[in-house]
């Protein structure tokens, strides 16, 4: 008897490939699977080495690792190409005091507001809008908001941080024209106000703080 000789035609598929094994996201653009960079046909994203779950392309990507296979000839490879996943959820800036206080001469901008973080970003919205410029001026009663960028990623969470612009009325008097005589040496101290921590001066702005024991001069 002649016997036939068979010679099996056998196809291996390789795994995909990829030039970066580790690869990172920023929580706040919701990446997916779809969005790890691999080169290979048909590919198959997995949540084991071996066996495990198939998953889909539209999964959003968590702090992972994921195994991917491809298909070529009509055959899925055995190996698969495992890929380590990070997704950065920076946090928001931190601050001792969430209300801050401020003289409005001042003039006190965004840089003046404390807070803890790196590359900080303020913005006028809780979320969205656009980043507003270091210099803008301190408004009383408004809330500013804080992202910091870590590892190339923007905090999603924003500090709410609200300004206090004081803007302290001038003393009063209830008379501004008053009387004293020479003989009693009067001095500015002897001026009746009322208010606190009051400061004298010789010009309706700018001007030289004048001490206390400063003689009254008539007409002045």
């Amino acid at each position: 008897y002649q016997r036939a000789e068979l010679v099996p035609n056998l196809t291996v598929t390789i795994a995909p490939t990829t030039n970066a094994i580790s690869q990172e996201f920023c929580i706040a653009t919701q990446a997916t699977i779809a969005s790890i960079q691999i080169s290979g046909t048909e590919v198959k994203w997995y949540d084991a080495a071996v066996g495990g779950n198939e998953l889909a392309n539209s999964d959003i990507l968590q702090t992972a690792v994921y195994y991917a296979s491809q298909k070529l000839d009509g055959c899925e490879s055995v190996q698969r190409l495992v890929v380590t996943v990070t997704v950065h959820n920076t946090p928001a800036p931190t601050a001792t005091e969430t209300l801050q206080k401020f003289c409005i001469e001042d003039n006190a901008a965004l840089t003046a507001l404390q807070v803890t973080g790196t590359d900080v970003k303020w913005y006028d919205t809780a979320t969205g809008g656009t980043p507003l410029a270091m210099s803008t001026t301190l408004v009383d009663g408004v809330v500013y908001y804080a992202t910091q960028t870590l590892n190339g990623c923007e905090s999603v969470e924003r500090l709410a941080i609200t300004a206090w612009v004081q803007d302290v009325v001038a003393p009063i008097s209830s008379n501004v024209l008053q009387t004293f005589c020479s003989i009693n040496n009067p001095t500015i101290a002897n001026i009746v106000l009322v208010g606190n921590g009051i400061k004298w001066y010789d010009a309706v702005t700018g001007g030289n703080l004048l001490p206390v024991s400063t003689p009254l001069v008539d007409g002045t």
